[in-house]
């Protein structure tokens, strides 16, 4: 393939776009940015304001003066006369998540604009915060979408994104004065067992645990441990550790629950794929106690940035955080999946 900024005597050019159509041209870029729990603490629903002012609002402004000024900063950009710019920052999954789309009529553009709108904007999001920590971390930048040129782009649906098994270990148990995830409840050791299972179908598995567990226990070595980024906050602590950790819709099980079974993982997945695509969650709900069971069911990535919020605003309970949510249920007449709080429990 020859190259388009290069010329019969090898030295770097713009490319000739005299001859090219004028059509109308569409990008949207995103950028991703980790700036820590501690600073993330700081939203107020809206913005964060750290000693320099308000974050998001500062990243926009620059984001629209970059796109104007992208020819500037990359060198074989035409300047094009820019006709809409539409930004917007949003925290999702215990990340900032920068989006730009610029749209023309011209001959050229306009994925690098987009492009470098999301770029400043995170170098500024960068700056802002920078007095509150330097272990800020521009993680992801790339495009969405383009359309318009000699080539149209789309990322792929979300929906087909593999579904990734996570296990949440659990913290120690008071009441039974144990960690559940080491005891056999009729099938060897919990963590192994639900591990087993799971490989049978999920490619990845990530397995939840908190820090101390990861230091003190060498049996979790044998396992894809996740260190819980927030400690002691329970099963929405655990997924939106999960969450952070991969960008894929999750299938979440837990050591407390003794009676997971093939069959009820399989009815879960055949029930998601059935209809559960336009839900939130597709989740299994126990008829007799009239209840949810938030420790088993699968999340679709589009509720990431809930369960974020939902930590944001020190919900606990993973049970009514799902009863906000839009979630197919999965009644399993004769199965009880409740979770184990006693040793008398898991005698019965």
């Amino acid at each position: 393939m020859p190259l388009t900024h290069i010329d019969t005597q090898n030295n770097p050019n713009m490319v000739d776009i005299s001859a090219k159509d004028i059509t109308c041209r569409t990008a949207t870029a995103q950028a991703t940015v980790d700036v820590g729990a501690d600073i993330l603490s700081m939203f107020d629903g809206k913005d964060i304001y750290s000693p320099k002012g308000a974050v998001f609002q500062t990243a926009m402004i620059a984001m629209t003066m970059a796109v104007k000024r992208t020819h500037e900063s990359i060198c074989f950009c035409h300047p094009i006369n820019i006709e809409d710019i539409k930004t917007k920052i949003y925290l999702n999954g215990g990340l900032i998540f920068i989006e730009a789309t610029v749209s023309l009529h011209a001959k050229t553009g306009v994925e690098m604009e987009a492009l470098h709108a999301v770029s400043i904007g995170a170098l500024n999001i960068y700056d802002m915060c920078k007095a509150m920590s330097s272990n800020i971390v521009i993680k992801e930048i790339r495009l969405m979408s383009k359309s318009g040129g000699k080539k149209n782009f789309l990322v792929e649906d979300q929906e087909k994104k593999e579904l990734v098994g996570v296990i949440l270990v659990g913290g120690k148990s008071k009441r039974m004065g144990t960690d559940k995830y080491s005891m056999d409840m009729g099938h060897g050791k919990q963590l192994e067992f639900l591990y087993k299972l799971l490989s049978k179908y999920f490619k990845k598995i990530l397995v939840i645990c908190n820090q101390k567990q990861h230091e003190t226990d060498p049996e979790l070595k044998r396992y894809p441990c996740v260190v819980d980024l927030i400690n002691d906050y329970g099963p929405i602590g655990g997924i939106t550790t999960a969450f952070h950790e991969c960008n894929n819709p999750l299938f979440i099980t837990a050591c407390d629950l003794p009676n997971v079974t093939e069959k009820s993982i399989e009815q879960l997945i055949t029930l998601r794929e059935e209809e559960g695509y336009q839900y939130d969650a597709t989740v299994y709900f126990n008829e007799e106690r009239e209840k949810l069971e938030p420790l088993f069911g699968i999340y679709e990535l589009k509720i990431k940035r809930f369960v974020w919020e939902a930590i944001m605003k020190k919900e606990h309970c993973a049970t009514h955080f799902l009863e906000k949510l839009n979630v197919k249920k999965l009644s399993l007449r004769g199965t009880d999946l409740a979770n184990i709080n006693y040793l008398e429990d898991l005698e019965k």
